[in-house]
């Protein structure tokens, strides 16, 4: 059985992820103290993870989960792991209409998805993955904001994430 540690995990899909895993996940967020857009935290939360299999990124912060993801992957990269880094769909979207919001977010997300091709072109044992959200999750704070949309279920993301990781490899 694996072990897990996860990132922004109080609501939303992070909150679904978490809801699969064991409870002896790690988890790790704002609220317990471990914010990834800090240096000193982000250190706590590598040493802390150590001893996992698994380590889901999930909590956003502008450029942070690509500071986290090259931090993980420097200590981990000799080590039979998994970081899955969960992405978004936004890399793929072009409006007409410039939004400052959708723009920064966009190259936030595109960043971690380059950061993610750029680590796997390294003979390493760690495994890395960028898990491509197509769509919008079916969250409060997305339901307010397009009320009007398809979205996508979060339970079933959450689920479909976990699928990703496959069966413990046997040593």
């Amino acid at each position: 059985m694996y072990k897990y540690a996860l990132t922004g995990h109080t609501r939303g899909l992070g909150y679904e992820i978490k809801n699969l895993l064991p409870l002896n996940t790690l988890c790790f967020s704002r609220s317990n103290q471990h914010d990834i857009s800090k240096r000193s935290d982000r250190k706590k939360i590598i040493q802390r993870a150590f001893e996992c299999d698994v380590f889901i990124s999930n909590a956003y912060d502008k450029f942070s989960q690509v500071d986290l993801l090259l931090e993980l992957v420097d200590a981990w990269h000799d080590e039979e792991k998994y970081i899955i880094n969960i992405g978004s769909n936004i890399t793929n979207y072009q409006s007409q209409d410039f939004d400052y919001k959708r723009v920064i977010h966009k190259l936030h997300k595109a960043s971690l998805l380059s950061a993610v091709n750029y680590v796997n072109n390294y003979e390493m044992k760690l495994n890395v993955s960028y898990y491509n959200i197509v769509g919008y999750l079916d969250t409060k704070k997305m339901r307010a904001k397009y009320p009007h949309i398809d979205f996508v279920s979060t339970k079933e993301t959450a689920h479909d994430i976990i699928k990703t990781i496959g069966p413990p490899r046997k040593n």
